[in-house]
């Protein structure tokens, strides 16, 4: 009496197999039904389902990395000076605003006693990374941003209108 196989004989799954196996994975078919379905062994069915588990996992720990930074287009700076308390202590205001890629800006500040590249470049740790800085025609800009820093004018809040 010839004995009856169950499952073909063992070769490798083509990729139309294979794509039917990520397909069910998605739609939590059962895997033993899935090993019926295409005559293959459990284990095989198994290990790709832990193959699409790790490459699921390793793409959500790749997007929450993502999700809690923000991607500045540019960055718009300027200073001013007012006096604090007594006109005797002037103080220099630093302000800029990043805009990111979808369009919502976010404002920063940085005061110091003295108009100068040091207090510039403690300003700039404190912003984020951008290609190109707006800015007017200040020296110490140029001095310490170096290409990414323009003097074009930039209109933020409404559409810029051409004369």
């Amino acid at each position: 009496m010839k004995r009856i196989r169950k499952y073909k004989k063992y070769s490798r799954l083509s990729d139309t197999e294979k794509e039917f196996i990520y397909r069910s994975y998605g739609e939590n078919v059962g895997q033993r039904a899935l090993s019926r379905i295409l005559k293959v062994s459990l284990s095989t069915i198994q290990y790709h389902y832990k193959k699409m588990r790790i490459f699921k996992e390793k793409f959500e720990e790749f997007m929450s990395s993502i999700k809690g930074r923000t991607f500045f287009a540019y960055l718009i700076i300027d200073d001013l000076y007012t006096f604090y308390k007594k006109k005797s202590q002037k103080v220099y205001v630093w302000s800029a605003i990043a805009v990111d890629i979808e369009g919502n800006q976010h404002y920063f500040y940085h005061l110091s006693e003295k108009k100068d590249n040091k207090a510039l470049l403690e300003f700039k740790e404190k912003l984020p990374n951008v290609e190109i800085v707006f800015c007017d025609g200040n020296v110490s800009y140029n001095s310490v941003f170096v290409d990414k820093a323009t003097m074009k004018k930039i209109c933020i809040y409404k559409p810029c209108r051409k004369p």
